[in-house]
């Protein structure tokens, strides 16, 4: 039995699949979508409706599997229903960044739904594939037509068979192109049409994306990016990008410009790079003599969303220079980070005084470490001198000492200390200005990690008005 009454039955006729679809409706009206295979087709469906609830765990926007039911002549498995258009017609109407965006959504999706791992006893992938690679070679062997300068394509195929060794083995989508995609009524990209799931090497999925690259190209571009975490077209904008000058936050646009003010005591305009991206220049000095501030952002997989978030936390180094010890530390830190898969590495202050602030820069940085390389102001390195302030030196060597990232979904802030061997120029309530307005453009749901040298203690600003 159905889990209610049917009210209203009609019949759906698009799609390749041997189900039988409908489009039902409860005595309240709200609509279903009930697909109908043959009984033979029990063990199959179970499998599909399980696996179904495994890919809705991760979060994405699909066609949700809600009730099974296994009859004498028919197995009935009823979804959510998704209100909208089809993704493919939708793209048509769209300029090519939204295209882009889409299908880095699409990517992204894609990610997530290959965190689920293959069964134990899904067989290893070199062998089944060498298996396809064989028999596909043997009927172009067989076919008396013959493609000019074939063998170089089947001798490309034979060199590389090593790279079969030792592939991941997750759950598949098993057809994930644009035409099992929507957009529904609040203009989200919905995945559907799990029918065909398999288990294999997750960038097999990859083998149905030129189907949205004829339909899309800028979608297909946009689900490489998205699902491998970089562009691969230089100069591409980027939207929805939060930049801030240290007081205001505001997002990039659809063509990834972006507007203002200008504040008299701000001293940097600064972006916060988005999970799966890094920026080596990700913050630039405000100058009166200049209105634009542009930031190139470069693809940093080992951020992207629906990684495994793994980051190497140091502080209070407290070094007076960068001699042999310091150096065979550093490496030793990268080395952690290496073998972790480290989305960044983050000091949390006090590398103390002037001369250990200028050795650090250098001992450690993004470049030598590979990864991004954040610094967090400790109270030691608010620091007593021939300075314009306290905090001068550090921010001349490092940047602006509060600003916001993203790492594997996870929103990061760094905040200064409240305090230090002088007194910071910069007050509580500037620090709290920045917070407050960088957390309102953080989705709801996404988690937040607050980076500072010391615990919070009430000294830099009142919590109570975060939320």
């Amino acid at each position: 039995m159905l889990p209610f009454p049917i009210k209203t039955k009609v019949k759906i006729d698009k799609g390749w699949s041997g189900d039988e679809k409908y489009c039902v409706t409860d005595e309240k009206g709200r609509k279903y979508l009930l697909r109908v295979a043959p009984s033979s087709m029990a063990e199959q469906k179970k499998a599909e409706f399980y696996w179904m609830q495994q890919v809705e765990k991760t979060g994405i926007p699909m066609c949700r599997a809600l009730h099974l039911e296994v009859a004498d002549t028919a197995v009935n498995t009823v979804h959510s229903w998704v209100e909208g258009k089809d993704a493919e017609v939708v793209m048509r109407t769209l300029p090519e960044s939204k295209q882009y965006a889409y299908g880095y959504q699409a990517g992204e999706y894609l990610q997530k739904i290959h965190t689920i791992p293959a069964p134990e006893w899904v067989p290893e992938w070199e062998g089944r594939f060498n298996a396809k690679i064989d028999r596909k070679i043997q009927m172009y062997a067989d076919c008396p037509l013959k493609y000019e300068g074939g063998q170089a394509f089947i001798d490309y195929l034979n060199t590389h068979r090593h790279l079969l060794k030792n592939r991941p083995l997750t759950f598949q989508h098993g057809d994930f192109h644009i035409g099992n995609m929507m957009i529904d009524s609040t203009s989200n990209l919905v995945i559907i049409d799990f029918n065909r799931f398999d288990f294999g090497d997750p960038w097999e999925e990859f083998n149905r994306i030129v189907w949205c690259g004829q339909k899309a190209p800028a979608f297909a571009a946009g689900m490489v990016d998205g699902y491998f975490g970089g562009a691969v077209a230089a100069g591409r904008p980027m939207a929805s990008v939060a930049v801030s000058n240290g007081a205001d936050v505001t997002l990039t646009d659809d063509r990834g410009d972006f507007e203002l003010p200008r504040q008299g005591a701000d001293k940097f305009v600064f972006i916060t790079a988005p999970s799966g991206w890094t920026c080596a220049k990700w913050y630039l000095p405000i100058s009166e003599k200049t209105d634009g501030y542009d930031f190139d952002l470069a693809p940093w997989a080992a951020s992207a969303v629906g990684r495994e978030l793994s980051f190497v936390h140091i502080s209070d180094s407290e070094i007076s220079g960068a001699g042999a010890r310091e150096e065979a530390w550093a490496k030793r830190v990268k080395d952690i980070a290496d073998e972790v898969g480290a989305a960044f590495i983050v000091h949390t202050g006090d590398i103390h005084g002037a001369s250990g602030m200028k050795a650090h820069i250098k001992l450690m940085n993004t470049a030598n470490m590979g990864r991004p390389m954040e610094y967090v102001i400790g109270n030691h390195d608010i620091i007593k001198g021939d300075y314009k302030y306290g905090e001068w030196l550090f921010e001349s060597l490092y940047g602006p000492l509060w600003r916001s990232f993203d790492a594997c979904g996870v929103h990061f802030c760094t905040i200064p200390m409240g305090y230090g061997d002088v007194k910071p120029r910069y007050s509580a309530g500037d620090v709290a200005r920045w917070l407050k307005n960088d957390l309102a453009l953080v989705p709801a749901g996404r988690p937040v990690v607050i980076l500072c040298h010391s615990l919070h203690d009430g000294s830099l600003f009142d919590t109570s008005g975060l939320n």
